[in-house]
C-alpha cells in the first residue's frame, strides 16, 4: 500500500477500518491505519497506532522508524531520536533509521552527533544523497563548508543527475572564497549533467540570440531576496535597448497584493505564475 498520496489514502480508509475490526491484534494493520493517518494530518492518532505497533512488535526497527517520522512531525526531536536510535541498535544496517536520527540530532542543534550518525549511515548505505545532503547540512552548520562541498562532489560522482543534491552544492559554493570562474564552472558542469540525462527542449544558442534570462524564486514579493533582484530588473528595463537581453520573471508563489511584487513586475520583461505550471507549460514560457 502507497501512502504518499493523501487522497488515494482516505478513499482506502473504510477497507483497512475494516481488516483492523477484524484482527485488532494484527500489526501490520496498526502500521497501516498510523500511515493511514498521519497522510491526513491527524498526527496524535497516528502516533498512537504506531506506538501500539511498536509496543506490540518492539524488536521491528520498521515500526519504530514509522513512529519516529511521525514524532518528528510533531516536532518531538527527543523522543523520536530515541525512537530511531533503539531501530539502529535493533538492526544495524537499517539506513533509513540513520536518516532520521541524523536529521532528529541537527534539529535538536546536537550537530557533531548528527555527523557522526550520518557518517555510520553512509558506511551501510554509502553516497546516499538523502543522507549526504543532512551531513552536508551538519558540516556546513559547524563551518565545515569545503568538507560538505567534497562530500557532495563524491556522491554526485555515484549520483550525477540528482537535483537537490547539485542544489545544495552549489549553493554552499556561495558561502566559499572560491574564484568566479570555478563557480561558473561548476555550475556549467551541473548542466552538462542535466542535459545528458534529461530530454531538454532544443532552445536557440545561436552565439548572437538576444538572451532571455530567468529569475525563478518563491520570494517575489516583501522578501529580502526581492530586494536583491529589484536593482537588476530596474537596470534591464531603464537600458532595454542596449542591454541584449530580457529578464524573465518565474515565481512560484502569487502574491499579486504585495508592494514590491506590483513594483518587480513593472520592470520585468516578461512575468509568469508558474506555482501550478507542469512541466510542458513551463517549456513553453522558457
Amino acid at each position: 500500500m502507497k501512502t504518499h498520496d493523501k487522497v488515494d489514502c482516505l478513499t482506502h480508509w473504510p477497507r483497512f477500518e475494516v481488516l483492523h475490526s477484524a484482527n485488532p491484534k494484527t500489526c501490520r494493520w496498526l502500521k497501516y491505519f498510523g500511515l493511514l493517518l498521519a497522510q491526513s494530518g491527524e498526527l496524535e492518532q497516528a502516533r498512537t497506532h504506531l506506538s501500539r505497533a511498536v509496543a506490540a512488535e518492539p524488536r521491528a526497527p520498521g515500526y519504530r522508524n514509522n513512529l519516529a517520522n511521525v514524532l518528528l512531525q510533531m516536532g518531538r526531536d527527543r523522543d523520536a531520536a530515541d525512537q530511531l536510535a533503539k531501530a539502529i541498535e535493533l538492526d544495524p544496517t537499517y539506513a533509513r533509521a540513520f536518516l532520521g536520527l541524523a536529521n532528529a540530532r541537527l534539529r535538536l542543534r546536537d550537530t557533531r552527533g548528527a555527523i557522526d550518525i550520518a557518517e555510520r549511515g553512509l558506511r551501510v548505505q554509502p553516497h546516499w544523497p538523502e543522507l549526504t545532503m543532512t551531513l552536508m547540512s551538519s558540516l556546513e552548520a559547524t563551518g565545515q563548508i569545503e568538507e560538505a562541498i567534497d562530500r557532495g562532489r563524491a556522491a554526485l560522482a555515484a549520483h550525477p543527475t540528482h537535483l537537490l543534491l547539485w542544489s545544495q552544492v552549489l549553493m554552499l559554493t556561495n558561502y566559499t572564497s572560491r574564484d568566479a570562474r570555478d563557480i561558473s564552472a561548476l555550475h556549467r558542469e551541473f548542466g552538462t549533467a542535466i542535459e545528458t540525462a534529461l530530454t531538454v527542449p532544443n532552445f536557440d544558442r545561436t552565439p548572437t540570440r538576444r538572451l532571455r534570462i530567468g529569475f525563478l524564486s518563491s520570494d517575489f514579493r516583501t522578501h529580502s531576496v526581492a530586494y536583491f533582484v529589484a536593482p537588476l530588473l530596474h537596470g534591464v528595463k531603464a537600458n532595454t535597448a542596449d542591454a541584449g537581453y530580457d529578464a524573465v520573471c518565474f515565481a512560484l508563489t502569487s502574491t499579486p497584493d504585495d508592494p514590491m511584487t506590483q513594483a518587480l513586475r513593472v520592470h520585468a520583461s516578461e512575468w509568469h505564475d508558474v506555482g501550478l505550471a507542469n512541466d510542458a507549460a513551463l517549456d513553453r514560457m522558457i
